[in-house]
């Protein structure tokens, strides 16, 4: 028996250590003062995970609701997919599977033509919800199905780790469902790439601890004891876990099929001791099974009768009726062996009873997923009969357009001379446009030149005239040694010199923000704000935890990308109000800017945005941050959410 397949670590790859209250603290602190829609999706989304990792489901849940509420105010397609996915891991982690296929279809729906690696992600994740869904459900054959469409998917966005654990899976899948000849080769797929140098230790101890079960089926035990000992290595180097009691348990049944049984008991006694330390259920399972085929194999039906009660015991206060059933059938074997003929019966019976209520409840659900069948059935014959009509008016429609051919005929010749005007109007229009670039080329050149020329004035008419009359005074002192002239020329000298350091501040402040200098990042921010205002454009502005240190230059940095936002906003957002937040949060400096005005234009970045966004994008990447600019086609406004590492 193998771990209820272990992609219910969630394969999203939700499989961190929980963190503490703490965390959740901060995140709802940072919420609270954060207006922006798609910003409080993205806290709302670590609030989940959060949630999840510690087992608060119901809490996660509430987290949700508030989550799809602010999905209906976004425009943004990819947000409100991310809502939705959330929704659809909460349902999946809380078993309920057409909850999980609800939303994780709406993901879909909505991502349908995105092949963006945000919406590829999103995309994954819904497929690895529904796995697990169908996993918990007991449809491992839809489970497995999924997990191997999604392997195309993984490749495409180049996620290593998440295929390998794919991989792992797959295989721990058809363990489960007993085709063992197939978990074998995805399992070879699973150690080879825990083999390469440098590969997560974790992938490497769940793939050599399938590597034994998978071998042990197939009694190739000699693959097995290999698989073993790397298990046993790389456990070491990844320290303490719950992998351990597993580990043992399949040590156990290893001796067990070479005939050792006095070395399988010690390894089940290693399981059982271990399982209890990490309070691992599952793996006491494991622990209680070796002890009961080791002592088998010694003739000792006496303990491994005992040890087969407490599987029993086990499954009954676990709702695990399968695990029940074969203990008890275990204990009918072991009764009748050692000569107690009427406990055999007792419990043959009861073997039965037990066997006759879990086929019962199959058959429920069997009927019930014949009902559900059904009504597919029910559906797709409305579909056929929409088709058919939709056949007739089809043949209407081309009766339609012979009866217009000659009309269209009489219309072509027209459609040629509008062509060519068209394509006269494009040419003088692209050369119209080419010559409107080479004058912005001229125009920047020339203001490079004229700022050139300002700086090289000021050093020439203001500095370099201030330093030669201080060489002059320092020449008459040198002249001139009577104590009047020394005092006379000090005085002179020291007066020009002042007047040169406040000229070379003057310079140097034309140069560099001089607001962010003596005020700071806010204040200097702030200033921007005004700047907007000043073009008619209403402002409101929210600054959190900004009194925090950043070095100057990350400052700066932060300076120039809002001075640029802004300035695009003025030159092409046509807009009439701005929202404008800044939070600081740890190390994580958070920009968010929205719009109200004609959105950009995706087809088109460079007419839209041009070199200003490649400015801002390659700061972002200097600040090792992220970029997300949302902004449907059509749609009114955009929302741009910047994260940058502080």
């Amino acid at each position: 028996m193998i771990e209820a397949l272990v992609c219910t670590v969630c394969l999203a790859c939700n499989t961190a250590i929980a963190q503490k209250n703490t965390k959740a603290d901060s995140l709802f602190h940072l919420l609270a003062q954060t207006a922006s829609d798609t910003a409080r999706i993205s806290l709302r989304g670590q609030l989940i995970d959060n949630y999840l990792k510690v087992g608060r489901i119901d809490s996660a849940k509430l987290i949700m609701k508030d989550m799809l509420a602010s999905a209906g105010k976004t425009n943004s397609r990819v947000y409100t997919a991310k809502a939705f996915n959330y929704a659809s891991l909460i349902y999946s982690t809380d078993r309920k599977l057409d909850s999980t296929l609800s939303y994780a279809n709406k993901v879909f729906g909505l991502l349908k033509e995105n092949r963006s690696s945000k919406a590829m992600q999103l995309k994954i994740a819904a497929n690895n919800n529904i796995a697990v869904a169908y996993s918990t459900a007991g449809e491992l054959e839809k489970s497995v199905k999924i997990l191997i469409k999604n392997l195309k998917l993984i490749k495409e966005i180049q996620d290593k780790r998440l295929y390998h654990l794919t991989i792992h899976n797959i295989s721990a899948s058809f363990v489960m469902m007993s085709q063992d000849d197939k978990a074998y080769d995805y399992m070879l797929q699973d150690v080879a790439l825990a083999d390469i140098p440098g590969s997560d230790t974790r992938l490497q101890v769940l793939a050599y601890l399938n590597g034994t079960v998978v071998c042990y089926n197939l009694k190739k035990f000699r693959e097995q004891k290999r698989y073993l000992d790397k298990a046993e290595k790389a456990l070491h180097r990844y320290g303490n876990s719950r992998r351990w009691p597993e580990f043992y348990a399949y040590k156990a049944m290893y001796y067990s099929g070479i005939k050792q049984p006095d070395s399988a008991l010690v390894a089940a006694g290693n399981a059982l001791e271990a399982s209890k330390k990490y309070n691992d259920r599952q793996n006491e399972y494991l622990a209680y099974e070796a002890i009961r085929d080791a002592n088998a194999a010694k003739k000792q039906y006496g303990k491994a009768k005992a040890a087969a009660q407490d599987i029993y015991r086990m499954g009954m206060e676990d709702g695990y009726i399968e695990a029940a059933i074969a203990a008890i059938q275990n204990m009918s074997e072991f009764s009748f062996e050692m000569g107690n003929y009427k406990a055999a019966y007792s419990y043959s019976r009861r073997y039965n009873q037990l066997k006759d209520s879990v086929q019962f409840r199959q058959d429920a659900q069997k009927i019930k997923e014949l009902e559900t069948q059904l009504r597919t059935s029910q559906k797709e014959e409305k579909i056929i009969r929409l088709e058919s009509e939709k056949r007739k008016i089809s043949l209407h429609i081309k009766d339609q357009r012979l009866a217009n051919i000659l009309l269209s005929t009489g219309c072509l010749f027209l459609l040629i001379v509008l062509g060519i005007v068209f394509i006269l109007y494009r040419t003088n229009k692209r050369n119209m446009a080419q010559k409107e670039k080479i004058k912005m080329a001229e125009i920047m050149l020339s203001t490079q030149e004229t700022e050139r020329e300002r700086i090289a004035r000021d050093l020439h008419d203001g500095l370099v005239g201030t330093l030669s009359g201080i060489k002059m005074n320092l020449g008459v002192l040198a002249r001139d040694t009577t104590k009047a002239g020394i005092n006379n020329g000090i005085v002179n000298a020291v007066n020009q010199l002042d007047s040169s350091i406040r000229e070379l501040r003057h310079i140097a402040h034309n140069m560099m923000p001089e607001m962010l200098l003596r005020l700071g990042l806010e204040t200097a921010l702030k200033d921007l704000c005004h700047m907007l205002e000043s073009a008619g454009i209403d402002v409101e502005q929210k600054f959190i935890n900004l009194s925090q240190s950043i070095a100057l230059d990350k400052q700066v940095m932060i300076y120039r990308i809002v001075q640029e936002l802004f300035s695009n906003i003025i030159k092409h957002a046509h807009a009439t109000s701005v929202f404008f937040q800044c939070a600081v949060q740890t190390s994580i400096f958070l920009i968010t800017v929205e719009d109200d005005g004609v959105g950009l234009d995706k087809q088109a970045p460079k007419q839209n945005g041009g070199i200003g966004v490649e400015n801002i994008e390659s700061r972002v990447r200097y600040l090792n941050g992220s970029i997300d600019i949302s902004s449907l086609d059509g749609a009114k406004g955009t929302s741009i959410n910047i994260q940058l590492n502080v």
